[in-house]
């Protein structure tokens, strides 16, 4: 959990923990909002065409291709062997998506509750341009 994370829906942890004590292999972040290029988060989506959300134990999820690191809750021995490369092909947070889902992990988002990015996107990078520089190639 980032420090520039603000709760706006109660209860998100004791849901985590919840849906991690009955189920296995996910990984989790409440929705992210405050966001300019994605303001409700990554987008949702499904391979398969269907729809982009599950129910899993009477909780709604939004299926993602990748989660920031805001709030990013998953199982220890995700860890396992992890590091990242010197040179990142993206952003970490891409990376640690990408080789979350390669060990068999899936990815969502808690539908029914929300965190704000406080600072946004805007304010990330003018509190680490070098970093966005660098891997996002968004900021001259």
């Amino acid at each position: 959990h980032d420090n520039d994370a603000l709760e706006i829906t109660d209860g998100w942890l004791a849901a985590m923990v919840d849906l991690f004590e009955r189920n296995k292999g996910l990984v989790l972040s409440p929705t992210v909002e405050g966001l300019e290029k994605s303001p409700g988060g990554v987008l949702r989506q499904r391979m398969d065409g269907y729809s982009p959300y599950v129910s899993i134990n009477d909780r709604i999820l939004g299926i993602v291709p990748n989660l920031g690191g805001i709030v990013f809750a998953s199982y220890l021995e995700m860890y396992d062997n992890f590091q990242f490369p010197d040179e990142l092909p993206g952003n970490k947070d891409y990376y640690l998506s990408m080789a979350v889902k390669q060990k068999g992990f899936s990815l969502f988002y808690m539908e029914e509750y929300t965190v704000q990015h406080m600072d946004g996107t805007t304010g990330q990078i003018r509190k680490y341009p070098d970093y966005f520089k660098k891997t996002l190639k968004i900021h001259k």
